[in-house]
């Protein structure tokens, strides 16, 4: 998948002070994308710090089920609201763009 098409720019860990799941490196990302409403962001990630992070700078939240974190510990995130979507497979992320 040549997502990269998609992606303005990437901030890394050494672009940044405080580590996830300290929102700073997301919130210096959507203040350089010129975004005025973090919550019409969504951030998608793998691990649970990814989805702390993203409640920490007030947008919504995606967990793949192909990376880090158990499918079942995503689906009952899911359920118990700690993540807004859930996402099956890489393909699937085309339908939030």
């Amino acid at each position: 998948y040549n997502l990269l098409v998609y992606i303005d720019h990437i901030i890394g860990y050494e672009d940044v002070k405080n580590q996830k799941p300290d929102p700073e490196g997301l919130l210096k990302s959507i203040k350089e994308m010129q975004i005025k409403d973090a919550s019409r962001v969504l951030y998608i990630g793998d691990m649970i710090p990814d989805i702390i992070t993203g409640k920490n700078a007030g947008t919504k939240t995606a967990c793949v089920t192909y990376g880090a974190t158990l499918p079942s510990k995503v689906f009952e995130l899911k359920k118990e609201g700690k993540i807004d979507y859930v996402i099956e497979n890489p393909e699937d992320i085309l339908t939030f763009v």
